[in-house]
């Protein structure tokens, strides 16, 4: 549904979800296959999001919309992030053969509009053997390119977020949790960058943490409710912030009942309460919310009324 540009007044960032390597993205059962490298989509229309961008008369309603977005962040200093992935998208994402493709077309994306990319691959570690080390392997190949070519093509400026969950920097069960076959996912990532890239780290901006979507007693052994609490939180941002730093940091909140999967929302009073916390304690890079523009849920609220109110908070914090 369409966002109301007044409601994004208190963010310094808006990502539009989703750009996919699927066509046809599935979120009832992501397809098993790896991207056809033609195009990137764009989810709304199943074109490739470039031939939406053009102006094509076909799509001109579609690019009006996106265009509304990207023009109140330029006049209000915000950034506009294309957000590739997502729960739909394939789970095979890329093949290493097919990084520099992928590459040019981010690349003539932001040369057309936007301000950055988040690579919010979600299917990493859902296969085995040889794959699941190629694909957790992938996403930092795909940065490290990504950060070269954007110096080749003077688009420095231009961001590259990471959006893993919130076990990506730990593995085997550290920090009390219980072991997921996601564990780790961004020390993979992190490795090959640093390994490979002579900026290391810094070829990421931000890191945005999936703290959500799931239930807090599935995510960690001595947990004894179903949300998340503050000695979790502590311990995500401490992984996190060994990795990539803090100021890289970015904590995410899903304020809406239910969440996807099995996830229990705390409720907003609680979020406040974290994003405090984690603000004025911990000092991480920031928090995000998804999603600004969700459908109504059963207490009459909607899940971006509640982000914008927990944005307003946040924006009250750095005043």
């Amino acid at each position: 549904m369409p966002i109301d540009t007044s409601s994004l007044k208190d963010l310094t960032a808006v990502f539009y979800a989703f750009l996919t390597l699927d066509q046809t993205p599935q979120w009832w059962e992501p397809r098993s296959a790896q991207w056809d490298g033609s195009a990137i989509y764009e989810s709304m229309t199943g074109v490739d999001v470039l031939q939406v961008m053009s102006g094509a008369a076909a799509h001109l309603w579609h690019k009006n919309q996106i265009d509304e977005v990207i023009t109140y962040c330029a006049a209000h200093s915000k950034k506009f992030i294309w957000a590739l992935g997502g729960w739909s998208d394939l789970t095979l994402t890329i093949a290493d053969s097919q990084v520099d493709s992928l590459v040019q077309k981010i690349v003539a994306l932001l040369q057309i509009a936007g301000d950055g990319i988040d690579l919010d691959f979600e299917h990493l570690s859902e296969h085995t053997g040889a794959v699941l080390i190629q694909q957790r392997l992938v996403v930092g190949k795909l940065i490290v390119a990504l950060k070269t070519a954007f110096a080749d093509h003077g688009l420095q400026d231009k961001l590259i977020v990471y959006t893993p969950r919130y076990n990506a920097f730990w593995k085997d069960g550290a920090h009390g949790s219980n072991p997921l076959v996601t564990d780790g996912e961004g020390l993979d990532v992190v490795n090959y960058i640093t390994a490979h890239s002579d900026v290391g780290v810094g070829s990421i901006d931000f890191v945005n943490l999936m703290m959500y979507d799931i239930d807090a007693k599935q995510a960690f052994s001595e947990a004894t409710e179903s949300e998340f609490v503050q000695p979790q939180y502590d311990a995500v941002v401490a992984a996190t912030a060994a990795a990539v730093g803090l100021s890289r940091t970015v904590i995410g909140f899903e304020p809406r009942r239910p969440q996807a999967y099995t996830g229990v929302w705390a409720g907003l009073e609680k979020d406040k309460q974290m994003i405090q916390h984690i603000s004025e304690q911990l000092g991480v890079g920031g928090a995000m919310w998804w999603a600004m523009n969700d459908p109504q849920m059963s207490d009459g609220k909607t899940c971006g009324e509640n982000a914008v109110a927990l944005a307003a908070f946040s924006a009250n914090l750095l005043v």
